[in-house]
């Protein structure tokens, strides 16, 4: 509907949406709307109510105020002055359209424009910005209800207005756009990848038909980064995936740079690109990817006003980029930036609203933290008390809180949730690899809870589905090879089948083989595939298999990061093994050097609070030399 208040030279964007384009009209200033069409741009009817114009005047103040504030107030008092205005305008003028378009009742801006469609003749000059508008109201309402009808109708319309407008008129490019959001919306609907391709080809021809300095050239580029980014997640060719990905940060930094200081949308655009260099970082490793992440969230958040809606996550995302370079770094700094931003997140997030849980949940992360670090008990309170007012804010955490959590109702909620999002996804969906990967998790953490066998089986039956739907050279792949093979370890302990073992073998290789240098996951897969050597050479006795436990297990410790809290563990893995080694061939350097890592290991575990040695494990420290 808010396409339909635009000035000669301003393109709304709503929050948290792909965005539809109103065309501009030469009449700066005015509102443009036919007495020959109901939903398209043309000449201005000679009989108009001072009064309606008026009202029209103040609905379309408000209106561009609430693009720049996301005051729900004001777009209330839009809503208001636009049926003041339809009120003051005699039943039967052509200019009650204009009225009713602004309307919130997207349903009668629907009907209007369907209307307008049916009495435009065949080959009238106005009958493509008909199906634009028409196009765009059933866009509208799609994302406020869903339904699939509705995003079926606006590709219908809209690939009509393309089709019916000429090459070099200068709304072609709007339309262009605005048919490439549609198709992307049917595609995040279906997962269908010939509507990416659509989408994809729209967004770069809408590019393509601008020049530089056009100011909907920066709307066009943020689109074509959000298809780009859409299809990193998709395709499976590892250089599609490369050059995807690369794209989506390419068009993104454009959509940037030609947004200038202080509009509107420029925060929005600002937190897309961090999302884009977050991917990238994920997948390479590269410190300059999350340093740029980092730098463009900082910026969203400065550039959102306060009480805007988008400002909550905004502040979430900044407080998890901290948090990810606290992880990288051992900062402290980072860390307590990421409880600051993370708290003032929940604090401005109103109670009820959906987000709500997801904020408390990272918060409770950081407190914990920053809990292991100082072993301060206020961050463990903190921590307790935002876990308990997530459990109350959502009756049914999801995934992420229950490992968290550890209740066992919690799993059970998890695992229901689990199971209907797989179910409810398509065939082909760009997350169902994802939603099995988490509900394979969640069977492993009940498993590990209860001892349950139905689990086990159940966490590696989800975890080979969801290997086999992620695609070679997708940057999830390897993540997801890594669960693979902890679930078959998990039934070789139980069942003591070698198959198991050599199946973990084989996924855990497969994924330290497709994690590159440098990646954050690099050192969970060394660290595991040590393990899976040990448990390999507890059973044959193959002095190899100690010294390929060895070797993994010393570079997962040389590769973990000072501060990161898998370092203790890591540190007391290798302990082991070394004596392991030093009772094998009786060599003092082994005894030596597991006395200093078991050393190491007790000392971080004491000053962090993460790790706190149990009996057994100082057992372990204290006879290293008998």
């Amino acid at each position: 509907m808010l396409a339909f208040l635009n000035t000669g030279k301003m393109c709304f964007e709503l929050p948290h949406h792909d965005l539809t384009v109103a065309e501009a009209s030469n009449n700066h200033g005015q509102l443009k709307w036919s007495p020959r069409c109901w939903a398209c741009g043309g000449r201005t009817a000679a009989r108009k109510s001072d009064v309606s114009k008026d009202f029209l005047k103040l609905a379309q103040s408000f209106l561009e105020k609430y693009t720049k504030s996301a005051h729900l107030q004001d777009l209330e008092a839009a809503q208001e002055n636009a049926r003041a205005a339809a009120a003051q305008t005699t039943e039967g003028d052509l200019d009650l359209a204009r009225c009713l378009k602004k309307l919130a009742d997207l349903n009668t801006a629907v009907e209007n424009g369907r209307a307008a469609v049916t009495h435009t003749s065949e080959g009238h000059p106005d009958l493509a910005g008909c199906f634009k508008s028409l196009a765009v109201s059933l866009t509208e309402r799609y994302k406020k209800t869903g339904s699939l009808q509705d995003i079926e109708a606006a590709l219908e319309n809209g690939q009509s207005a393309v089709e019916q407008t000429p090459k070099g008129h200068p709304n072609l490019a709007q339309r262009l756009h605005n048919l490439a959001v549609s198709f992307r919306d049917r595609y995040r609907k279906l997962g269908n990848l010939h509507d990416l391709e659509a989408a994809l080809e729209k967004d770069q021809a809408a590019v393509e038909q601008n020049s530089q300095g056009n100011p909907a050239l920066a709307t066009y580029f943020q689109s074509l980064a959000l298809t780009f980014h859409d299809g990193y997640k998709k395709l499976g060719n590892i250089q599609d995936l490369d050059a995807t990905l690369e794209n989506a940060v390419e068009n993104g930094q454009a959509a940037v740079q030609q947004t200038p200081e202080g509009h509107a949308n420029l925060a929005g655009r600002l937190q897309s690109l961090e999302i884009f260099f977050t991917k990238r970082y994920k997948k390479t490793g590269n410190l300059q990817d999350m340093e740029a992440a980092l730098q463009n969230d900082q910026k969203a958040v400065a550039q959102t006003p306060q009480g805007h809606q988008a400002l909550p996550q905004r502040l979430q995302n900044l407080a998890v980029s901290f948090r990810d370079r606290y992880r990288k770094l051992g900062d402290l700094h980072d860390l307590d930036a990421a409880v600051e931003n993370g708290q003032a997140a929940v604090d401005q997030t109103p109670k009820g609203h959906t987000d709500l849980p997801g904020h408390l949940q990272s918060l409770v992360v950081s407190f914990t933290e920053r809990y292991k670090e100082l072993n301060n008990l206020q961050d463990l309170e903190a921590a307790q008390q935002n876990s308990q007012a997530a459990v109350a804010q959502t009756p049914v955490i999801l995934l992420g809180v229950c490992e968290s959590l550890q209740g066992a109702s919690d799993l059970d909620a998890a695992l229901e949730n689990g199971q209907a999002a797989v179910e409810q996804t398509p065939q082909g969906h760009p997350d169902l690899a994802g939603h099995f990967n988490s509900l394979a998790r969640s069977f492993a953490q009940r498993y590990r809870r209860t001892g349950n066998l139905q689990d086990m089986e159940a966490a590696l039956q989800n975890a080979q589905i969801c290997v086999t739907k992620t695609p070679e050279g997708h940057p999830a792949r390897a993540r997801h090879l890594q669960n693979l093979a902890v679930s078959f370890c998990d039934r070789y302990q139980r069942l003591g089948d070698v198959h198991d073992l050599d199946a973990a073998f084989e996924n855990g290789q497969a994924a330290l083989e497709q994690t590159p240098k440098g990646h954050p996951d690099l050192t969970w897969h060394l660290q595991s595939l040590g393990m899976f050597f040990n448990e390999r050479y507890q059973k044959s006795g193959n002095p190899q298999d100690l010294e390929d436990a060895l070797e993994n297990e010393q570079q997962a410790v040389e590769q973990t990061p000072k501060g990161d809290t898998d370092l203790v563990h890591r540190l007391h893995g290798l302990a082991k093994t070394l004596r392991v080694r030093y009772e094998k061939l009786g060599n003092l350097c082994d005894l030596d050097a597991a006395i200093a890592n078991g050393q190491a290991a007790i000392w971080l575990g004491s000053t962090t609070a993460w790790y706190c040695p149990s009996k057994s494990n100082i057992h372990d420290l204290a006879t290293c030399r008998i």
